[in-house]
């Protein structure tokens, strides 16, 4: 059989059968809202990203002083935070600075995160993040 026959065959065949995937292409999804805080003051702007650990999905929901609403897709989640900042870098050469969003979190909060929540499928409990800094309380601002 020709080259370009095989290639037909294969396309019919799985077409027939189906590809294989490794996610679901429209995981089920749940409704969720909560609260961040850092230091006992919400968060004034940011994100909170939902990982699903079964690698189907990631969600990130805006933070607005402290609150955040959306959706999500249900299953156990390990859960990152931002807390950002507008600050002026240089991003291109020869170029002038540019405004950026910086995440001001340490990495423990948003890429070491070790933050766990479960979503559900119906109606979830209001989720609130209480995150601490560990710093001394005169140097909190």
């Amino acid at each position: 059989m020709p080259a370009c026959g095989l290639a037909a065959a294969a396309i019919i065949v799985c077409g027939l059968m189906g590809c294989r995937r490794t996610g679901r292409l429209n995981p089920p999804r749940a409704a969720v809202a909560g609260t961040v805080t850092l230091d006992g003051r919400p968060i004034a702007k940011g994100e909170v990203l939902f990982l699903a650990l079964s690698g189907e999905s990631a969600d990130a929901l805006p933070l607005v002083d402290g609150r955040f609403a959306g959706s999500v897709t249900v299953g156990e989640h390990r859960v990152q935070f931002a807390s950002y900042v507008t600050a002026k870098r240089e991003v291109f050469p020869y170029q002038p600075p540019q405004e950026v969003l910086e995440n001001t979190l340490p990495a423990r909060f948003h890429s070491d995160s070790t933050v766990m929540a479960v979503i559900k499928s119906g109606s979830n409990p209001r989720l609130a993040f209480a995150l601490e800094s560990g710093l001394p309380k005169a140097a909190q601002r």
